[in-house]
């Protein structure tokens, strides 16, 4: 009766185990000194020799159904890119009321700003990140439905009205707070004026009691969105300056800010934030 692959896998491993362990107990007996116990040496030679044909003999155990493997596995990622395509149709139809068009091929996506990647093979998932993978945003199962819902809300959240003169208005105030705080520096560090931007967002109700139930976070993604959507940078006579982040600053999160070209996923790192007055 011919073995079943699923037989052959398991006594193969068995004996795989077995004489893996014997190669090792037989390495380990080996003297390192030939010419003091060259009787030890032949036994532990021995040894070596017969467990290194035993791992050959088990890899037979298993050879006749190496092409049905192959096979099969040919098979099963053919239904698994079919599968993939599938999702990725599916998909494209869900965001067609999103704000910029789906690009790319599955395992990554590109949505404006967002790329949706494909992780996972027993339990897939889809990652939603900001840029090309700064900043995850969503892990969610791999449903067309549940993936557009939580991408679109995303999406126009970033994509919300802006009003570049408020924002730019809003960034000088806190980059003159953080410049006080900083010793007068003429461009502080664009982590201090993110302070200052989230301190001067607070509502009453956190002044008149300073609990982190009253405190509103500012997003630190939908501020740099904003800022690659800004449709002038002079504000009152200023300009707005930010200053590209070196190798080092890129290394941790607090210490830039990366900033898309528009709704894309090229962009910039930047480390300070300051306001410049036009020359007159």
């Amino acid at each position: 009766m011919p073995t079943s692959p699923l037989d052959a896998a398991r006594k193969a491993s068995k004996q795989l185990e077995k004489h893996a362990t014997a190669l090792a107990d037989a390495f380990t007996a080996l003297p390192p000194d030939s010419d003091r116990a060259p009787f030890a040496a032949l036994a532990a030679l021995a040894d070596l020799e017969s467990a290194w044909k035993g791992l050959h003999a088990a890899r037979d155990l298993v050879a006749e159904h190496e092409p049905r493997w192959s096979a099969q596995r040919v098979e099963a990622e053919g239904i698994a890119e079919r599968h993939r395509a599938a999702f990725a149709g599916a998909l494209a139809d869900a965001l067609e009321a999103a704000p910029w068009p789906l690009k790319g091929r599955l395992p990554a996506l590109e949505l404006g700003p967002l790329t949706l990647e494909l992780v996972g093979t027993l339990k897939p998932e889809l990652k939603v990140h900001f840029g090309p993978r700064i900043e995850l945003l969503e892990t969610l199962p791999v449903d067309p439905a549940k993936v557009a819902e939580a991408v679109l809300r995303l999406a126009n959240e970033l994509n919300r009205p802006l009003d570049s003169d408020a924002l730019l208005r809003e960034l000088q105030a806190a980059w003159r707070a953080a410049r006080a705080r900083s010793g007068d520096a003429a461009h502080p560090s664009i982590a201090a004026v993110m302070g200052e931007l989230a301190l001067g967002r607070q509502a009453p109700a956190f002044w008149a009691s300073p609990t982190r139930q009253n405190f509103q976070p500012l997003s630190r993604v939908q501020l740099a969105f904003d800022l690659s959507r800004l449709s002038r940078r002079t504000v009152d006579g200023a300009t707005l300056v930010l200053g590209v982040a070196t190798r080092d600053q890129t290394k941790r999160l607090a210490d830039h800010l990366w900033v898309p070209n528009g709704a894309s996923l090229s962009g910039t790192h930047f480390a300070s934030l300051g306001f410049e007055r036009l020359d007159t």
